[in-house]
């Protein structure tokens, strides 16, 4: 990786769920960071809980 980068660090992950039948349903997470050429750091701060939508 460069120096003085940003990135989009895109992680998912297909679980089944045995309340819906044991449906596979994929969850998929975004992250944007920034590598200074020492630390990353995430540009909008690190995601810890989910944001349900109702």
């Amino acid at each position: 990786m460069r120096a003085n980068t940003a990135w989009s660090i895109e992680l998912n992950v297909t679980e089944s769920i045995p309340e819906w039948g044991d449906r596979a349903v994929r969850i998929m997470l975004e992250e944007d960071a920034f590598f200074d050429g020492k630390s990353v750091r995430y540009l909008d701060g690190r995601q810890t809980e989910l944001l349900l939508i109702h």
